[in-house]
Protein backbone atom coordinates (compact mmCIF):
# COMPACT_ATOMS: atom_id res chain seq x y z
CA UNK A 1 0.00 0.00 0.00
CA UNK A 2 1.28 3.50 -1.04
CA UNK A 3 0.15 6.47 0.83
CA UNK A 4 0.50 9.57 -0.77
CA UNK A 5 -1.12 12.34 1.97
CA UNK A 6 -1.82 13.00 5.15
CA UNK A 7 -4.51 10.17 6.17
CA UNK A 8 -5.13 6.78 4.49
CA UNK A 9 -8.37 4.76 4.70
CA UNK A 10 -9.21 1.38 5.34
CA UNK A 11 -11.53 -1.17 6.31
CA UNK A 12 -11.01 -4.52 7.84
CA UNK A 13 -13.15 -7.68 8.96
CA UNK A 14 -11.90 -7.55 13.00
CA UNK A 15 -12.14 -5.30 15.48
CA UNK A 16 -8.89 -4.71 16.10
CA UNK A 17 -5.93 -3.02 17.84
CA UNK A 18 -3.38 -1.79 15.26
CA UNK A 19 -0.17 -0.53 15.85
CA UNK A 20 2.29 0.97 13.07
CA UNK A 21 5.73 -0.36 13.57
CA UNK A 22 8.95 1.57 11.40
CA UNK A 23 12.03 -0.64 10.44
CA UNK A 24 13.33 -0.58 13.27
CA UNK A 25 10.39 -2.28 15.18
CA UNK A 26 9.92 0.91 16.91
CA UNK A 27 5.76 1.54 17.39
CA UNK A 28 4.98 4.94 16.08
CA UNK A 29 1.11 5.10 16.27
CA UNK A 30 -1.38 2.89 17.79
CA UNK A 31 -5.22 2.54 17.27
CA UNK A 32 -8.13 0.57 17.75
CA UNK A 33 -9.82 -0.25 13.92
CA UNK A 34 -13.97 -0.96 13.86
CA UNK A 35 -14.80 -3.91 11.81
CA UNK A 36 -17.07 -3.37 8.15
CA UNK A 37 -16.58 0.44 8.98
CA UNK A 38 -14.30 2.78 7.02
CA UNK A 39 -11.69 4.01 9.25
CA UNK A 40 -9.45 6.81 8.96
CA UNK A 41 -5.84 7.00 10.04
CA UNK A 42 -4.07 10.07 10.08
CA UNK A 43 -0.08 9.69 9.21
CA UNK A 44 0.76 13.79 9.41
CA UNK A 45 3.44 13.23 11.69
CA UNK A 46 4.98 10.25 10.47
CA UNK A 47 8.16 10.99 7.86
CA UNK A 48 8.50 9.55 4.68
CA UNK A 49 9.11 5.46 4.46
CA UNK A 50 8.61 2.11 4.83
CA UNK A 51 6.29 1.28 7.97
CA UNK A 52 4.15 -2.04 8.75
CA UNK A 53 0.59 -2.10 10.39
CA UNK A 54 0.09 -5.10 12.35
CA UNK A 55 -2.90 -5.78 14.12
CA UNK A 56 -4.47 -8.48 16.22
CA UNK A 57 -7.99 -9.46 17.91
CA UNK A 58 -6.40 -12.09 20.02
CA UNK A 59 -6.76 -14.68 17.41
CA UNK A 60 -6.66 -13.41 14.52
CA UNK A 61 -2.96 -11.49 13.17
CA UNK A 62 -2.67 -9.19 9.99
CA UNK A 63 0.40 -7.27 8.32
CA UNK A 64 0.46 -5.08 5.95
CA UNK A 65 3.26 -2.97 4.49
CA UNK A 66 2.60 0.45 4.00
CA UNK A 67 5.00 3.32 2.06
CA UNK A 68 4.13 6.46 3.12
CA UNK A 69 5.22 9.29 0.57
CA UNK A 70 4.07 12.62 0.85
Amino acid sequence: MLIISNVFNFETNIYSDFIIVNQLGQTVKSFKVYRTAQNTINVDNMAHGIYFIKGTNGTQISSQRVIIKK
